[in-house]
């Protein structure tokens, strides 16, 4: 990559929004909490700068993205995890709270809407969590400011 680019990359960086995965509700929605008090999620995770072998910056960020989206990915299928968090960064060291869900919540509203009299005999294996991934994500895509080509995984 040229090194013009790097400070896009670091700009990139610092204004990603975090995805946090918890066991325990430790935000609540609209709050605005500081960078120490993200050591209350049990996981958390945004657009991180790595050394890729040399590659275009347009490579560069759809590769970075694309290694936030399994994270994601893995913590929603095998995190066990109870919450999920998405902070926007406000100010230097700041963020702000924009979306929390609960995953057992998100499901049972789910099945609700899909299967009111629980007729199925068969889904997806975690349909509703597949439907949560794809709310997060997309809020995600919404609240970057420097926009990624999406990858179509679904």
């Amino acid at each position: 990559m040229k090194s013009r680019y790097r400070k896009h990359v670091d700009k990139l960086v610092k204004n990603s929004p975090i995805v946090g995965f918890s066991q325990t509700e430790v935000f609540e929605k609209n709050q605005l909490i500081n960078t120490n008090e993200l050591k209350k999620l049990n996981k958390y995770a945004g657009l991180e700068k790595d050394d890729y072998a040399d590659m275009r910056y347009r490579d560069y960020r759809k590769q970075m993205y694309s290694d936030l989206l399994l994270f994601v990915d893995n913590y929603f299928v095998c995190g066990n995890h109870e919450y999920v968090y998405l902070l926007v960064p406000t100010k230097e060291n700041q963020y702000k709270v924009t979306e929390k869900e609960s995953l057992n919540e998100w499901s049972r509203n789910y099945w609700n809407r899909e299967d009111p009299k629980n007729e199925r005999d068969w889904c997806y294996f975690d349909e509703d969590t597949v439907d949560l991934f794809n709310y997060i994500t997309n809020k995600f895509d919404k609240s970057l400011k420097n926009k990624i080509t999406r990858y179509n995984f679904m």
